[in-house]
């Protein structure tokens, strides 16, 4: 299920609103689309039978409730990895800069698919652009120029950077990092990135190696090259968000129930621990009121 509620600014409350079927299983990541009037869902959908929709779409009523779904793609295929990659399993959606378009990335397949999303929440395949066999594609970066975008690999630790064609939906490998220095990567499983207002800097959370990726990106090319590893503050560093002035990161570490408050540098974009964190069971993921 996907649920909706109202957040009361004053008071810091939420209140329910409704709920509707996700139409697939292990939902896994949401996104409301960039013009206030739809939700885009992932479902990562683990094991064979039920509902098998790997995105679904949904429209926001004015009371921030949600419609019942407008529409539900499946994804097909499978990866080298057998116990991971046994069929398809979409992990985030995210739409472009220039809206209109989403992109899935499915772990199963290794496999980012793009989608021209409707007036009427419809999806129309635009294009599927694989990545490396076993890479394992688990969530999104956009920079704010629109053109580049940046996946980081769960299944491989790497981090890759692409140009996006708009009009197409397809996207072509610009360069690929490793999360983690070599000694690290068979213990080590990437989550979740980041990027920095300006565009200079990803920020990537290595689960194992409990540390934040940084790196810097060549506002030309598109080329990463490594800033440091910088540890997290706590096990497990599922989820990252970045405060609106850029200033600050937070660290939700899954393992250690803490989300960790790190300073960030803008001008080199390195991350210090401030020593300041939130004592939270489980934190899963981290979102900023704006």
């Amino acid at each position: 299920m996907v649920s909706a509620y109202h957040f009361d600014r004053q008071t810091g409350t939420l209140s329910y609103i409704n709920k509707q079927p996700t139409l697939g299983s292990i939902t896994a990541h949401n996104t409301i689309t960039r013009d206030g009037t739809k939700l885009l869902v992932a479902n990562y959908g683990m094991g064979e039978g039920g509902p098998d929709r790997s995105v679904v779409v949904y429209g926001l009523r004015d009371d921030g409730g949600l419609t019942a779904p407008l529409s539900g793609v499946a994804h097909s295929g499978t990866g080298p990895d057998a116990a991971r990659q046994e069929r398809p399993h979409s992990h985030s959606v995210t739409e472009t800069i220039a809206g209109g378009v989403a992109m899935v990335a499915d772990l199963g397949i290794d496999r980012l698919v793009s989608y021209r999303i409707g007036p009427d929440g419809g999806l129309t395949r635009l294009a599927e652009s694989a990545l490396a066999p076993g890479a394992g594609p688990r969530h999104v970066a956009l920079h704010p120029g629109g053109r580049l975008v940046f996946v980081m690999n769960e299944l491989d630790s790497t981090v890759v950077s692409l140009a996006l064609d708009e009009a197409s939906g397809r996207l072509t490998e610009i360069d690929t990092k490793p999360a983690v220095p070599a000694a690290a990567r068979d213990g080590n499983h990437c989550a979740d990135i980041q990027i920095s207002p300006d565009g200079r800097f990803l920020y990537g959370s290595n689960r194992g190696h409990d540390s934040v990726a940084v790196f810097s990106v060549d506002q030309q090319t598109g080329t990463l090259a490594l800033v440091d590893h910088a540890p997290s503050g706590g096990a497990t560093p599922r989820n990252l968000a970045l405060t609106p002035s850029g200033r600050h990161l937070f660290s939700a570490n899954q393992n250690a129930d803490r989300i960790s408050i790190l300073a960030r540098d803008a001008a080199t974009g390195r991350l210090t621990d401030t020593g300041r964190f939130i004592d939270i069971g489980t934190p899963m993921c981290v979102k900023i009121v704006r």
